[in-house]
């Protein structure tokens, strides 16, 4: 009988071990969820301060950033250019196939818009 009371308080600890790793499996889970949900934020940032930069030094941009304002106004030019074809194509300018109005200003926006292209307004979605 002596073993069976010895494998039963095994058994307890072992059940015990295995609850105690689960319960830091999840606590380090719910950091890391954290911590993930913190550099998004951070990347939301960036992204605001980068968009801030740019709409305010793009044309004077450091040195050390013209390359990066470059990519980014080689860019911008191409999606006019791809949006002139899409309205080349039915004559009906993209802007306005949609639709949708920034609440502030009333000047009419894509659909997929985050910001007002006149006023910068943040868009609702």
């Amino acid at each position: 009988m002596a073993f069976l009371d010895n494998f039963g308080k095994k058994m307890s600890q072992v059940a015990q071990t295995a609850m105690e790793k689960s319960k830091d499996l999840a606590e380090n889970a719910k950091l890391n969820l954290a911590i993930a949900a913190e550099e998004r934020e951070i990347e939301k940032a960036y992204k605001q301060m980068g968009e801030w930069y740019f709409n305010n030094y793009g044309d004077n941009c450091d040195p050390s950033q013209a390359e990066t304002t470059a990519k980014i106004k080689a860019s911008l030019a191409k999606i006019e250019e791809l949006r002139a074809q899409l309205d080349a194509e039915d004559g009906t300018p993209a802007a306005e196939k949609t639709g949708k109005t920034c609440p502030t200003c009333g000047e009419k926006v894509e659909e997929d818009s985050k910001f007002c292209p006149a006023c910068g307004a943040q868009l609702q979605k």
